[in-house]
């Protein structure tokens, strides 16, 4: 961890804005350019089952399954949004079946389907802007689901993001 933060601290005293860093926890780096100076923000993207209690660290939840969790009440899942759109397909889903001997391909094919709906994966990469996410699932392998898939996505989006070019103000 030592070494990550003095490369980082290194990398900003070059100003240089190819910058990418995710830190031991997995917390994604949110870069913003501002005039003459790199500010950084870190919000972390969890995962959690949709059957452990919410709690204040979640941040906003997003359930990522395209299946409600069965038993649950709305109100118990505290859930800023259901975004069924991100889940992998039912095809894929029901070809996986939680079969460990096929994690590694299904992760491929699920990456192939995320690549190529954006709009689907978008606004969970917006809310981390903003704050904590928590991506919400129900299924009882917790080391190979959707949600962990997801969220190794989505952390390689955000390690290859560079900020926006602008021109220095006054």
């Amino acid at each position: 961890m030592i070494t990550q933060v003095s490369r980082l601290i290194f990398n900003l005293k070059q100003c240089k804005p190819s910058l990418r860093f995710i830190n031991e926890n997995s917390a994604p780096m949110v870069y913003l350019k501002t005039w003459r100076e790199w500010e950084i923000k870190m919000y972390p993207l969890r995962i959690k089952r949709a059957y452990d209690p919410p709690t204040e660290e979640d941040g906003a939840r997003y359930l990522v399954d395209r299946l409600w969790p069965r038993g649950k009440r709305k109100e118990a899942l505290q859930l800023t949004g259901w975004i069924k759109e991100v889940a992998p397909s039912a095809a894929l889903r029901r070809w996986f079946g939680h079969d460990p001997d096929r994690w590694e391909a299904f992760q491929k094919k699920y990456f192939e389907e995320l690549e190529h709906n954006p709009e689907s994966w978008r606004p969970l990469l917006n809310a981390l802007e903003k704050g904590a996410v928590t991506l919400v699932y129900a299924a009882k392998d917790t080391d190979r689901n959707n949600a962990v898939a997801l969220k190794a996505f989505l952390e390689s989006r955000l390690s290859d993001k560079t900020p926006p070019e602008t021109e220095p103000g006054p």
